[in-house]
């Protein structure tokens, strides 16, 4: 064979040895990286598993022979599983555990520092704690607050039961309206009530509370305004303590320390001053509030069934007073169907997609006139936020609605639900309240109080030119709002995500609120106030904007202010898209065949 065939053979067979020399190597390298790599990713899994099931529920995680080293005196730190304590001991020496190969320890699961304790609180899943905080039992409209009763003037003891000798004087009140008072428990229940309204409303005038304008937060702290509040507008009932739990939270429920029993609004503010941001389909994501004071299904559906879209969010409050459970069962089974049917009908939407539509657990007791209208629609808002939350969480994309509709089971739609969806997803309309405004109401709304009889009907009127409780005159409370700010109007309206988001957000909103909790129909003067207080209204920079009219045809004109087929016959007098006090099928048809179906 030639000399230059076996050089170039030899040359060849060289190179091809040096390759593969290379090559073993590097996939060795390669190998021990994969296997380190996998040995981390399963001490990490393992190592959170047994964090999040020590947050979770210590006692059940069998850690008696978990351990992890103490970098700052390099002694092993040992979980004693029966005192449930830590304790340090040396390095076991022996020499099967000196000479054996063994992977990395896993990291401790628990140091002493506070920069791991912060570590650790991010691996565990942050939740929305509901943590009830007004528990304690209290008399005399007294309510609890941190373990203890916070009472009106003049009572004392561990639950408001003592009255001191000031008795606050005998309260001067004529009934409105006696057929409402058929019982003698009514009548009883309305005269213990009164006292503790005087010795609150007594509180109240010493203080001068009405005589000053409402603060702007001079308090930091949610926890001591919350105080302030109930220390000043008592005295506070079943309602308003349902209330109060939907919106405020422990701080840190899980602290055994007095100390960090701290309350908090559940709600936080969003100042941003940036616009609703315009719709690309130009079709909003819309909100209702359905408030309903009874159950009559083939109204519910037929409402419904006019309305309901899965891109849209609902929440329904039902009338505690109403308590057939059948009826209950039947109406929750039906929203339930309602959504899986609109699951399925649209291929669109992933399994994992969440409920749109809910009903309110915080009920309230309603009556014609009372506070407990706001709170059912104000604890709905709560609600609508944290369900934006859910469908941002489950598909990952953020759907927020832009405006909230407040309906009754009474009212029923004047037009297709697309046509108030491309209405107010329009760049004029994004940023609007529709909030309704007009000739000031009676002032003997705010400035005489009216208390709740059984829970049925305020009814009662301060005696004419007299105080009420010989000390508080409502007057005050009437000289604190600034009428030429704002009107009177209707409670029906289409609020921005923002408004509605400040009304459960701010502590001067809610202020607000609990000044009016004894004045009449404080629902058609809540909302028109608040706006006027607030920072969207007084400073422009936040680009809000508010138009009066809130498109509800209410026949005005007829004697019993109820929609009839005469109403229909003939083209609405103005543009709207619902109609109030729609009492018959027979005219809900009636619209359907003329409006709705188009």
């Amino acid at each position: 064979m030639p000399k230059k065939i076996l050089l170039l053979l030899g040359i060849i067979f060289l190179s091809a040895f040096i390759s593969f020399s290379t090559y073993i190597s590097l996939f060795r390298d390669n190998q021990r990286i994969f296997n380190h790599e996998i040995i981390k990713t399963t001490e990490l899994q393992n190592n959170n598993f047994n964090i999040n099931r020590l947050m979770n529920n210590p006692k059940s995680v069998d850690i008696s022979n978990s351990g992890a080293t103490d970098n700052n005196n390099n002694n092993f730190i040992y979980f004693n599983q029966n005192q449930n304590q830590i304790k340090s001991t040396p390095p076991p020496q022996h020499e099967n555990y000196l000479k054996k190969s063994r992977p990395p320890r896993p990291p401790p699961l628990f140091k002493r520092e506070k920069k791991v304790e912060q570590k650790l609180d991010d691996l565990v899943p942050k939740t929305k704690y509901s943590t009830s905080m007004l528990t304690k039992e209290c008399l005399n409209g007294g309510i609890g607050f941190q373990d203890k009763c916070i009472c009106s003037f003049n009572y004392h003891g561990d639950q408001c039961q003592h009255m001191g000798e000031d008795r606050c004087s005998n309260p001067k009140f004529h009934f409105e309206d006696d057929k409402h008072i058929q019982h003698t428990t009514g009548l009883e229940t309305f005269k213990n009530a009164t006292v503790p309204f005087c010795c609150w409303s007594k509180h109240r005038h010493q203080t001068n509370l009405y005589r000053n304008k409402l603060r702007d937060n001079q308090i930091d702290s949610h926890h001591d305004q919350l105080k302030q509040i109930l220390t000043n507008y008592g005295p506070w009932n079943e309602n308003d303590k349902v209330f109060l739990n939907h919106l405020f939270s422990q701080a840190d429920p899980y602290s055994a320390d007095d100390s960090t029993h701290q309350y908090k609004l559940i709600m936080q503010q969003d100042r941003k001053k940036d616009k609703f941001p315009v719709s690309k389909s130009r079709k909003s994501h819309l909100a209702f509030v359905l408030l309903f004071h009874r159950i009559e299904m083939d109204e519910v559906q037929q409402l419904l069934k006019y309305i309901y879209r899965s891109k849209h969010y609902y929440v329904i409050h039902i009338d505690k007073h109403f308590n057939d459970t059948a009826k209950l069962d039947q109406l929750n089974n039906y929203i339930n169907q309602l959504y899986e049917n609109q699951l399925n009908q649209n291929s669109l939407l992933p399994s994992n997609y969440p409920k749109n539509i809910k009903l309110l657990d915080s009920r309230y007791y309603g009556a014609w006139g009372s506070i407990s209208l706001v709170y059912s629609e104000l604890s709905a808002y709560k609600t609508l936020f944290n369900m934006v939350d859910e469908r941002n969480q489950a598909i990952n994309q953020h759907q927020p609605w832009s405006h909230v509709i407040n309906l009754s089971i009474n009212d029923f739609p004047t037009q297709p639900i697309l046509a108030l969806e491309k209405f107010l997803a329009t760049e004029s309309s994004l940023n609007t309240n529709f909030l309704n405004e007009d000739i000031p109401k009676e002032s003997s709304r705010i400035n005489k109080p009216w208390l709740e009889c059984n829970r049925k009907l305020y009814i009662f009127n301060e005696q004419e030119n007299e105080n009420v409780c010989g000390g508080e005159s409502y007057q005050q409370l009437y000289d604190s709002l600034d009428h030429t700010a704002y009107t009177d109007g209707a409670q029906w309206h289409f609020l921005t995500n923002k408004f509605a988001r400040y009304l459960i957000s701010n502590i001067k909103s809610l202020e607000r609120l609990f000044s009016l909790k004894f004045s009449l129909i404080p629902d058609e003067t809540f909302f028109q106030v608040a706006k006027s207080e607030s920072y969207l209204f007084t400073d422009s920079e936040y680009s809000m904007k508010w138009d009066q009219y809130n498109y509800r045809y209410i026949p005005w004109s007829n004697l019993h202010y109820e929609v009839g087929l005469d109403d229909i016959s003939k083209p609405f007098p103005y543009e709207t898209y619902f109609t109030r006090k729609v009492y018959s099928t027979q005219v809900k048809n009636a619209i359907v065949e003329k409006y709705l179906k188009h």
